[in-house]
């Protein structure tokens, strides 16, 4: 009979052979995994407000907490009931390991790779409970997660970020004056144009007064499709590379280490971290110093589900702000599952205006100069803001799908559009507050975008893909730089890219950059650089089919060229949405009263998605026809008595749907929508709209 003490060390070898296989088991089912993934992508941390010490503090606490929560909840249970409890929870552990190897060595899809999974697991776990030398193997495999953490910290672009330090101040920069940087988000510049290679003045006024003030590059495009090489390629002055992520520790050479030793800087990044923390602290501009634990977890769960679910593809690169909308398989519209990212972008692009009002505030003059610099997420999607500033919060949709009609590309380009109208009223405010505090007239202000948006009908939103064509609106961006003094405006048509930005600059202001770059001035560009401009590729299409290619190169005459024609200019200055319905059919029925019209009665019906029904005033009306109609049948939207917006057929995965914008009212009155199909220019046939 055993005494007391022998029993007691025989529970505390248990216990700590126990905590040892679930450390084991936690590691390599689900830290280093993560962790592996984590490494490549600290703009996972860069978006959620990390610092390099909370980095370190949840990287081990994803390593070690779970174990110790799983060790505690077995060691609760004495004898043979906590070696049950550390089985199961071991076994589970396995069983999720095993699934992601199927999934990832295996091709299968659907029941096969359920049936392949579940098999394996149970030989895995059977082996595990039956053998105690498998069980010592796995005592083995404690050190996996040991070495993943090491090579997480020590040999990653992570780690390099952890462990970075601050940037020596460059004495040799010569810049005296103040610098005020906007840089905008998915902004592609025929936003702007009014089909004459000029700004729409009517509406856009603040970057049209912005223009008159400063050197609009019109011929101005970026070398990336995404912030994270867009944004460092700019700043600078080097060309996107493979393996480089938008930290300080990875571009240690930019504007920021510039000018850190001779301006106080006033810095707000959002999915970049160029400038190095102990120069620009977390929230000293916003406020803002909260860390999103609960969100990076939340998307970590993401992964895992990810990892061992049905689906076909094994979606992990799913931190990217710019890209949260496209990873909810079941997030398109028609097919309304689950609430998807696109809520969480939302509430980011709510905050917006927040951001900026927080840093204009500290736009001010002070005895040294200040270096000023504001990444603004917008008008990047998802297009909630009407041109006044109120929004129309939506939900149920993605800002791209790959079955898109071309009736659905223009509705979200002309909501892009309203959007960047709102920017121009947030654009007004910068100017005038430059005005107000002395700062115009004696500051470097720059205006620019990292990256534009394609809403061409059957091609991607946000890549470059299929034949490349799409590329050129993913490239043309807006810039606009006020040098001090500068009281007149002028149009440079030369062939400039982002990387031309800083060696600009530098000749300008004589600011002695120390590095070498890539980007060139105009003169000392050799023939092939004047003709050409490249698009490079450091990471794989959101949502699309992978790329062979490194870099596309297109003409840069021709790209031009398609400048000076692209956009539209209103005949009528109060019709926002004319840009959408003016190349209709039915143009002519807008702003009509139903009483002019016949109003038959009809058999179809159609539903509103969820989130329009929630909106009492709408803007944006989308739904689902009940009842089947002809393909090239035409819709008039009314709201109350009046024709205010219509619609095509939308034809998409087997479903039929409408959408279409609305006016916004200026009353308080709900909106009174009323759905017709129309027959012909007297005759309309009213379908029954289920809210």
């Amino acid at each position: 009979m055993l005494d007391k003490t022998t029993t007691e060390d025989h529970v505390s070898r248990w216990r700590f052979g126990a905590f040892i296989e679930l450390f084991a088991a936690w590691g390599i089912a689900v830290s280093q995994p993560l962790l592996d993934l984590l490494a490549d992508n600290p703009d996972a941390f860069v978006s959620r407000n990390f610092t390099q010490r909370g980095i370190v503090m949840f990287t081990i606490s994803l390593v070690v907490l779970p174990t110790l929560v799983m060790w505690v909840v077995a060691s609760r249970f004495m004898r043979g009931l906590g070696r049950l409890v550390e089985r199961v929870l071991v076994s589970l552990l396995l069983a999720v390991f095993v699934a992601q190897i199927v999934k990832n060595v295996l091709d299968l899809g659907g029941k096969r790779y359920l049936l392949v999974a579940a098999a394996a697991s149970a030989v895995t776990i059977v082996a595990y409970i039956a053998s105690s030398s498998l069980r010592r193997w796995l005592r083995l495999l404690a050190l996996a997660p040991l070495l993943a953490t090491s090579l997480f910290f020590y040999d990653s672009p992570t780690g390099r970020y952890v462990r970075a330090t601050t940037n020596k101040d460059n004495g040799q920069v010569h810049l005296k004056a103040p610098v005020v940087m906007l840089m905008l988000d998915e902004f592609p510049l025929q936003s702007l144009l009014n089909g004459n290679g000029e700004i729409d003045n009517v509406r856009f006024p603040n970057f049209a007064r912005l223009a008159g003030t400063s050197t609009w590059y019109r011929n101005f495009s970026s070398t990336s499709e995404i912030t994270h090489s867009a944004v460092p390629s700019f700043l600078s002055g080097i060309k996107p590379e493979q393996g480089k992520a938008s930290i300080y520790s990875d571009h240690p050479e930019t504007l920021f280490s510039l000018v850190s030793g001779t301006h106080t800087m006033n810095v707000s990044e959002l999915v970049t971290r160029l400038c190095p923390e102990s120069q620009c602290p977390l929230g000293a501009t916003t406020g803002d110093t909260s860390t999103d634990w609960r969100g990076m977890v939340g998307q970590l769960w993401d992964v895992m589900r990810q990892r061992v679910d049905r689906t076909p593809e094994n979606e992990l690169a799913i931190f990217n702000v710019e890209q949260q909308d496209q990873t909810s398989p079941t997030a398109e519209i028609g097919t309304i599952t689950s609430i998807p990212q696109t809520d969480v972008l939302n509430v980011v692009s709510l905050f917006q205006e927040g951001r900026f009002d927080a840093w204009l505030k500290n736009v001010q003059p002070t005895d040294r100069p200040g270096f000023h610099f504001l990444h603004l997420l917008l008008p990047h999607q998802p297009w909630i803001f009407w041109p006044d500033g109120s929004s129309y919060e939506t939900t149920y949709e993605r800002d791209w799908v790959s079955t898109e009609t071309a009736w659905e590309s223009r509705v979200k380009e002309q909501r892009h559009v309203l959007q960047v109208q709102y920017l121009d009223q947030l654009l007004g405010r910068f100017l005038d507050t430059l005005v107000e505090r002395g700062l115009l007239d004696q500051s470097l202000v720059v205006v620019a975008a990292d990256h534009g948006a394609s809403f061409d009908a059957n091609t991607h939103r946000r890549s470059a893909v299929g034949d490349f064509s799409n590329g050129t609106d993913l490239m043309r961006v807006p810039l606009f730089v006020h040098l001090p003094g500068q009281t007149d405006g002028v149009i440079d048509d030369n062939n400039i890219e982002n990387i031309d930005f800083l060696p600009i600059l530098n000749n300008q202001l004589n600011l002695g950059v120390p590095w070498t770059m890539d980007g060139a001035l105009p003169k000392d560009k050799s023939q092939e650089q004047l003709e050409s401009k490249t698009l490079y590729f450091v990471n794989q299409p959101f949502g699309a089919s992978k790329r062979k290619e490194k870099k596309v190169t297109y003409d840069a005459q021709k790209f031009f060229s398609e400048t000076k024609v692209l956009g539209h200019q209103l005949t009528n200055p109060s019709d926002f949405l004319e840009p959408l319905y003016s190349q209709t059919p039915h143009d002519a029925l807008r702003g009509r009263p139903l009483a002019d019209f016949t109003i038959n009665g009809g058999a179809v019906s159609a539903t509103l998605d969820p989130d329009i029904t929630a909106q009492k005033r709408k803007i944006l009306v989308r739904g689902e026809f009940e009842s089947a109609v002809a393909s090239d049948d035409w819709f008039a939207l009314a709201d109350g008595d009046v024709i205010v917006g219509l619609s095509a057929t939308i034809e998409r995965d087997g479903v039929q749907r409408f959408m279409g914008l609305l006016p916004r009212r200026t009353d308080d009155k709900d909106t009174s929508l009323r759905l017709f199909r129309i027959q012909d220019s007297m005759n309309l046939e009213e379908i029954t709209v289920v809210e």
